[in-house]
């Protein structure tokens, strides 16, 4: 009497397997998020090639945000029994760093480009101005502070054309920057000195004229120096013999 009891339950048991197989055999298995975080990587990876993370550093920030979210949140979702896996956050996330990895590629070449535009210009003319340093300037007596801080423009100039060359953009701003402010803040001393300067030559031109006659009249020598051009004239009778020019 007990035998049909033990063949029910157990075609019960093999019902319930069955069931439970095609179950789980139909119901959908969300897929996992991998083609979509590779396109996010691709498009990091273009970004980073186009040195956003330099000329589009915020965006670019943002960018590697979503995209360290989304990979936290896959493998939180791994730890969890396949069928309650949701990776609706991770796409989003995913999704929302690809566009923002373009929109930072696009901003850091534009950015780029309108960098190395101004940064030419910006070179040509300190090369203008240390060009009319050296022409005018050349043997001006001027102090050694100024005389130094003509020579460190120099140098960053050349520093700030070797980084613009080899396409760091930044690196030059900085150096043309601190270039421009030593060159143009000299050049500017040394103007208003020779302005001073030739606004008093004709009082030294008064001085001059005294000496040498005095020189005449009393037969004997006298020096004049010329602090502009680094040299001294020794005269006899109001008749230059000789001239010095200082080291």
């Amino acid at each position: 009497m007990g035998k049909p009891w033990w063949h029910i339950l157990i075609i019960s048991a093999i019902a319930v397997f069955i069931t439970l197989m095609v179950f789980l055999f139909f119901y959908p298995v969300p897929p996992p998020p991998a083609k979509e975080m590779k396109e996010a990587r691709e498009a990091i990876s273009l970004a980073r090639k186009n040195k956003a993370d330099i000329y589009s550093e915020e965006l670019f920030k943002e960018t590697m945000n979503c995209y360290d979210s989304a990979m936290a949140n896959w493998r939180r979702e791994n730890t969890k029994f396949i069928y309650k896996r949701n990776y609706s956050k991770i796409l989003a996330l995913a999704e929302l760093s690809s566009n923002k990895a373009k929109e930072a590629s696009e901003i850091s070449v534009y950015n780029t480009s309108s960098l190395r535009v101004r940064l030419e210009q910006e070179l040509k003319d300190i090369n203008d101005l240390m060009a009319k340093i050296n022409k005018i300037f050349p043997t001006y007596p001027l102090t050694i502070e100024v005389r130094n801080k003509i020579s460190l423009g120099k140098m960053l100039m050349r520093e700030a054309e070797l980084a613009y060359r080899e396409g760091n953009y930044l690196q030059a701003e900085s150096k043309i920057s601190d270039s421009k402010s030593l060159l143009g803040s000299s050049y500017q001393y040394a103007d208003e000195n020779l302005k001073s300067y030739f606004r008093s030559y004709p009082q030294w031109k008064i001085w001059i004229d005294s000496t040498l006659a005095l020189s005449r009249e009393s037969h004997d020598y006298s020096i004049i120096v010329d602090k502009f051009s680094h040299k001294f004239f020794v005269y006899l009778d109001g008749t230059k013999i000789t001239e010095f020019t200082a080291a």
